[in-house]
């Protein structure tokens, strides 16, 4: 790696920590993809039920995870801002929510909880996974991760399709954010533009 490339990788960490506006979003089409996961896999508990509900989830869950990490890859080389230390906080993050969710399904396995305590519980996870991300990583997630935490409220007071609501409203909150995050990036990239008009 040249000295030239090193030193524009320390200078966009340094930016990053000292500009919040200039720290890395969840590309726009991530959070469409995790918006349509939500909206096809939420409601399937209020309808379909059983087995299927798991086998989506455990399909959808890891094909959407490699989706996602190659769209976000693919986002950061194009924009030409290669952060490496904030890619791999953004998969550590998300990885470790697939692990806590694996290592969930091991309680009615062994049977210390009943499978239908599960799906909340892991609900209450990924709620936690995105207003912790909200914090750490992307503001713009916070939203989703309210949507997520109400929806398991709706869960614990046995609302009527508390699923489909949850689904509907979390798809919402995941395309508002990704509206958001394209804003920011017409907005940074207009800054961008303006520095080097002036320089």
């Amino acid at each position: 790696m040249s000295d030239a490339t090193q030193m524009s990788r320390d200078l966009q960490y340094v930016r990053g920590l000292v500009d919040p506006a200039a720290r890395p979003h969840l590309p726009r089409a991530v959070m469409l993809v995790l918006a349509a996961m939500v909206l096809i896999g939420f409601p399937l508990p209020d309808f379909v039920g059983g087995d299927f509900v798991l086998r989506y989830w455990l399909v959808a869950g890891s094909v959407g995870f490699i989706a996602c990490a190659a769209l976000s890859a693919r986002a950061m080389r194009r924009s030409g801002q290669e952060d490496l230390r904030s890619a791999r906080r953004y998969f550590a993050h998300w990885a470790l929510l697939l692990v806590a969710g694996g290592l969930a399904l091991l309680l009615p396995q062994t049977g210390t909880i009943d499978w239908s305590a599960l799906a909340p519980m892991v609900l209450l996870l990924v709620a936690f996974a995105y207003l912790t991300a909200g914090v750490h990583l992307d503001v713009n997630l916070a939203g989703p991760g309210i949507a997520f935490a109400l929806g398991y409220c709706l869960l614990a007071y046995r609302v009527a399709y508390a699923w489909t609501i949850t689904g509907v409203v979390a798809a919402l909150a995941l395309v508002l954010s990704a509206e958001l995050t394209r804003r920011h990036s017409v907005a940074s990239d207009a800054q961008r533009d303006r520095r080097d008009l002036a320089g």
